[in-house]
């Protein structure tokens, strides 16, 4: 029975067995032990790009990472997100995906997976992300504006799509 998405975990949790025996006791169904063998489980991964990308390579979309979400309960692991290209939402912390996070999580995956995005955020160099930059109110910053950093998360991308009078593209 194909549910039409896929599931893979990428925990920090250097508790290895008890992660697999907890996932297995809850959904044994999902949770099989060749699941929990491959690499859509990836555990012990304190820096989540590697393991983000080993999920990506267990359903084949390494070269489609918009074809993917990521939640997790800290906003700091965004940039491992970021950097394999994947969507992150947060979660609330002791409460993980609800019905609601899940479905903004599938609405994203609808409205983008397989879709060219005309304006997307370039990453930002060191340890930050460019939600972060929105949420501290540095969109405008010399730096990020001139490089061109974080056009969507900090809503640019219109602005280097419009002509101006004389007819020059911006």
């Amino acid at each position: 029975h194909r549910l039409g998405y896929g599931i893979a975990i990428a925990t920090a949790s250097c508790h290895t067995d008890y992660v697999k025996g907890f996932l297995a006791d809850m959904k044994p169904e999902i949770f099989t032990p060749e699941f929990l063998e491959s690499n859509a489980f990836q555990s012990c991964q304190k820096k989540k790009t590697g393991a983000l990308k080993c999920n990506l390579a267990h359903y084949g979309l390494l070269d489609k990472p918009d074809c993917a979400v990521f939640f997790d309960d800290s906003i700091s692991n965004e940039k491992y997100a970021d950097k394999a290209g994947i969507q992150m939402i947060e979660v609330q912390k002791g409460v993980g995906v609800t019905k609601d996070k899940l479905k903004q999580g599938l609405d994203f995956m609808l409205n983008n997976c397989g879709r060219r995005k005309a304006c997307a955020d370039k990453p930002i160099p060191g340890e930050h992300t460019c939600r972060e930059q929105f949420k501290w109110g540095k969109c405008n910053e010399t730096w990020l504006v001139e490089g061109n950093y974080c056009a969507e998360s900090c809503g640019r991308c219109n602005l280097q799509n419009t002509t101006t009078e004389e007819g020059s593209l911006q």
